[in-house]
């Protein structure tokens, strides 16, 4: 009988969270051991837009630090798991025969929208990972397209994880350098996400953010509470105690 892995939406806050991981970063590390293990982890992160679709076939994925003006200890860390080539190539395979081209990026790594929350998810990066872009387009029908695309991954071994947020608390702003209003509208009825053409002033969608190479930071230790939440609907049974090392 196939095991079906589900699909994740994850929503990975500010690139402190790998730091100060709270409750949340807690949820993830016992969902991650609840889970079916996947062969891969295909992610695709709001900080990694392109005009086509392009999927990372780097089997050494560099980690990404695409963001600035945060505490040093954060660059220095790393996540350091392997590239799925194989899988990524069963992606484009399965994207092409429902009418979507992609291509490979054999350079692309890790941005923050994907390492922050699998290093709490598979805090030991032991399981490959494959990103994905995510288009840019307003139109939420080549989104819907592209999620009924990638369905049947889930049949087999491959876990779907998209991260990012509806909000940000940080300072907005266009790729002009024009301010976005600093806060949502009043009422949520109705209302759209902004179009991914706004990102975050001190977050980068390109591989060439500014940054200063630092040397790996050690590993450290988290503990999370004895009594993590309970398993979500549809899991079997209660996670166990967990801590973890970043």
């Amino acid at each position: 009988m196939t095991t079906l892995l589900p699909s994740l939406f994850v929503s990975h806050g500010a690139p402190t969270f790998a730091l100060e991981p709270g409750p949340a970063g807690c949820a993830l590390h016992a969902l991650g051991a609840l889970l079916p293990r996947p062969r891969a982890v295909l992610v695709l992160s709001p900080h990694w837009i392109t005009a086509g679709l392009e999927i990372g076939t780097n089997p050494q994925p560099p980690t990404i630090h695409d963001f600035g003006g945060f505490p040093d200890a954060l660059y220095r860390l790393r996540y350091p798991a392997a590239g799925a080539p194989h899988v990524a190539q069963e992606v484009m395979a399965q994207l092409t025969r429902a009418g979507l081209a992609a291509r490979a990026n054999p350079d692309r790594g890790l941005d923050h929208g994907t390492w922050t929350p699998l290093l709490h998810l598979y805090p030991d990066a032991d399981v490959p990972v494959v990103p994905l872009s995510l288009p840019l387009t307003d139109s939420p029908e080549v989104v819907h397209a592209l999620g009924q695309a990638l369905a049947g991954l889930s049949e087999s071994g491959v876990l779907f994880l998209a991260s990012g947020a509806i909000t940000t608390t940080s300072t907005m702003s266009d790729r002009d350098g024009r301010k976005a209003p600093a806060t949502p509208p009043a009422s949520w009825t109705g209302w759209r996400a902004p179009s991914p053409r706004a990102t975050c002033r001190r977050c980068w969608t390109t591989v060439g953010a500014p940054r200063t190479p630092r040397a790996p930071i050690p590993p450290r230790s988290i503990s999370c509470p004895s009594s993590p939440p309970s398993a979500p609907q549809g899991m079997p049974g209660n996670p166990p105690s967990v801590s973890r090392a970043g």
